[in-house]
């Protein structure tokens, strides 16, 4: 394993994503290091269904048989793709939103009915899959919401937690989570931010 090289790749992947200010500098990103390369493949399956309400409810029924079975969880990703977003949500992710934050099922639908309207965006450095993350801010029907989605060389973005709380906790969560030489403090209007572009057969 050549950690070095793998140093060097997260650093130019970090150096890129400070030059975004908007989202047209987003999609051109994305699709610089995403179009005609091969991904690399995940560890789960994606899940075949379409509706994340099921793969949510699907989750929560496969941690539930596990505990009861005293088996290991056979965990799969969720695909979320519209028109302006492409990203993987992860079984771990669906469990860490519920356990650690409590999120409802209708916030999460007000939140990907936003997902690509931050208010404000910032690079972390405390990535959770080894890629390189950026912290959103949203305000969406008087709540304010926080999420990280984590961006790599070879693969889809993964959403690695979402969670609502007050204006002031998330945006202190911003500051303290941030790498403060590359913070966006303008509000970011981010549509197709998280648009990945499948590489070509």
């Amino acid at each position: 394993k050549d950690t070095s090289a793998k140093a060097s790749e997260r650093q130019i992947l970090k150096n890129a994503i400070q030059g975004i200010s908007s989202g047209a500098d987003l999609i051109d990103f994305i699709n610089s290091k995403t179009k005609n390369k091969v991904y690399n493949q995940s560890a789960m399956y994606k899940s075949p269904l379409d509706n994340f309400n099921d793969f949510y409810n699907q989750v929560f029924e496969k941690e539930t048989a596990s505990k009861q079975n005293n088996s290991k969880v056979e965990k799969s990703y969720f695909e979320y793709k519209t028109e302006n977003v492409d990203l993987s949500i992860p079984h771990d992710t669906v469990v860490h939103v519920e356990n650690g934050h409590g999120l409802q099922l209708n916030e999460w639908a007000d939140f990907f009915n936003n997902i690509s309207t931050p208010t404000d965006i910032a690079i972390s450095n405390k990535p959770r899959y080894d890629g390189s993350p950026l912290l959103l801010k949203y305000n969406i029907n008087g709540k304010t919401y926080g999420a990280v989605i984590e961006f790599f060389e070879n693969k889809k973005p993964i959403l690695t937690t979402v969670f609502s709380d007050t204006e002031k906790k998330v945006s202190d969560w911003i500051k303290e989570n941030s790498h403060s030489q590359a913070k966006n403090t303008s509000s970011v209007t981010a549509k197709g931010c998280l648009l990945y572009t499948s590489p070509s057969p």
